[in-house]
């Protein structure tokens, strides 16, 4: 059985597009978890990830024609999007902690229900 590292792996590009009304926190799970973890090189579309830094982490587009001129430059220049995608696993697996991540998703669940308490 082929786990969907090996396609993420061996993929030119990983598109992430969000659903209406999708919290981001659930979104930056799929992308760090999914697609950095296994070191896929990202277009997604634009949120604010605050561990990835665009251009050098993550490439976002704003609507469809953006996203195509990206997909297209990328395409084109595959080793500039392996860089990206090898800076992007390497940063996630030095700064992100698990538990960090967890706890932001926490907080995000405690402002919806409480009106903006956090967790310490």
């Amino acid at each position: 059985m082929i786990r969907i590292g090996y396609y993420v792996k061996n993929s030119k590009v990983c598109l992430c597009t969000h659903a209406r009304g999708e919290n981001s926190y659930l979104s930056a799970f799929r992308v760090l978890g999914m697609f950095i973890a296994n070191e896929g090189f990202v277009i997604n579309q634009r949120t604010q990830y605050p561990y990835l830094e665009e251009g050098k982490h993550i490439i976002y587009f704003d609507e469809k024609e953006d996203m195509i001129e990206k997909i297209k430059y990328y395409l084109e220049h595959q080793e500039e999007a392996k860089y990206i995608a090898r800076n992007a696993f390497e940063h996630v697996s030095k700064n992100l902690k698990f538990s960090d991540y967890i706890n932001s998703c926490l907080n995000e669940i405690i402002k919806i229900f409480n009106g903006g308490a956090l967790l310490k």
